[in-house]
Parts: structure tokens; sequence; C-alpha cells
């Protein structure tokens, strides 16, 4: 298959069945990041779908949004590509690996608002790769979730290509 870049950018969520009931949804940043406040047989919980960009200055102006929408009464389903890593374990390469301030801040998200990792905590000693180049892999999607949230098992598959894998959690 080949593979092109458009330059462009963008998030979706989509819903299987008639059970939802979508009862808000905000375009935070226009291809970046989305926020939608869903009902499902009476559950309340926010999906938040995230594009971080690979400039960490437009990263991080990213994750500063992703703050006030945590805070909301709900569970919440935090999931997408944040373009920067949670472990130095996360990466499989050759050169030394260092976290940056963008992971610094998703980390502190993650800690003070009590996320659940639901890859790493289902699957605590694979790698789980989301992407990679043929010489670097590295794990920078994540489906976080709040406590209450339970999920019986979390995977990465491979997908049309071959630097990106597709991330699920049921």
């Amino acid at each position: 298959m080949d593979q092109y870049w458009t330059g462009a950018s963008g998030v979706v969520v989509l819903f299987k069945g008639k059970d939802f009931c979508i009862k808000r949804v905000k375009r935070v940043i226009g291809g970046r990041l989305l926020c939608i406040d869903v009902e499902w047989h009476q559950l309340k919980f926010r999906i938040i779908n995230v594009y971080c960009p690979p400039d960490l200055n437009e990263r991080l102006e990213v994750l500063k949004e992703i703050q006030p929408l945590l805070v909301c009464g709900s569970d919440v389903i935090l999931g997408g590509d944040f373009n920067c890593l949670m472990d130095k374990k996360d990466r499989m390469t050759v050169a030394t690996v260092r976290l940056d301030s963008s992971s610094e801040m998703l980390n502190n998200l993650i800690k003070d608002f009590k996320l659940n990792d639901t890859f790493r905590y289902k699957n605590p000693n694979t790698p789980g790769y989301t992407w990679s180049n043929g010489t670097i892999s590295s794990r920078i999607d994540f489906l976080l979730t709040t406590k209450n949230i339970l999920v019986s098992d979390a995977a990465v598959t491979p997908v049309f290509s071959v630097t990106i894998q597709k991330l699920t959690a049921q």
C-alpha cells in the first residue's frame, strides 16, 4: 500500500449502535481536540479525543486545554495520539531516551485526575508500540479512563500502515 501525508490532522469519535445519546459536542481545537458528553444506558460519561502535534510547543498548548475538560463530574475516556511518551520504556531505540515537558504534563494529568492507562493496566509487560518508522518504535497513543470505567481487555493491532497501530480497549 502506498503511503502519503496530506498535512491534515483530525480527530473523530464513532459510535456503534443506537443506545448512545450524545448530549454535547465541543470542538475545543479544530482537528486537535474534541470533547463529547454522552449517555449510555443511563450512565453519563465524557469522551475526549486528542491529536497532539509533533511540535513540542503546539503539543503543550493542546495538553493545556485538556485539564479543564477533565473537571466534569462524569467518568472520562481520554484517548488519541499524544505524540509523546509516558515512560522511557515506551520507546525502542538505540539512542538515549529523554522525556520532554509534554511527557511530564501528560503524566501530571494522569496522576492528578487518577486516570488509568488501559493498555498498560492490562498488559504490564508488553511494549505496545503504536508507531514505528522501521528504526524507532514508540507507544505514543493512549486510551486513558477514570477508575470507574472497567476495562476487560486492551490491545495494539496493526492497521493499514506499517507505521501506525490501532489501540483498543473493551
